[in-house]
């Protein structure tokens, strides 16, 4: 389901909880392809938009919000990267050139979210 309201990724997530699902789940090249052409096909673009990967629980540790392992990664060069050194716990796709993966703060709103 692909939901276009600015949230934050803890909203986007309780967002898709009350439809009673999750944020997306990637867990291979193919279901990554997938969730962008989804993306692709509502906005035009590669446009950012939350997924379900968070590492809340423990810092570098990442898990799906599904309670899923992340078995597949598809990260931007040099992510996850906490930058600053600030805590970054939620994944965002479609980050810079590569439209990759980029972990973001918990405040951080986006426009869009893919359940």
């Amino acid at each position: 389901m692909f939901v276009s309201t600015q949230r934050t990724w803890l909203e986007a997530e309780r967002y898709c909880v009350h439809f009673g699902a999750n944020l997306a789940s990637v867990h291979s090249s193919a279901e990554h392809h997938f969730v962008q052409e989804l993306v692709r096909r509502h906005t035009n673009d590669l446009t950012y938009a939350w997924i379900g990967g968070f590492d809340h629980v423990q810092n570098r540790v990442w898990l799906w919000s599904d309670g899923s392992r992340l078995d597949y990664t598809s990260w931007h060069t040099g992510e996850p990267n906490n930058y600053n050194g600030k805590r970054e716990p939620c994944l965002m796709m479609n980050w810079g050139g590569e439209k990759r993966w980029n972990d973001a703060k918990l405040w951080k709103q986006i426009l869009f979210c893919v359940c």
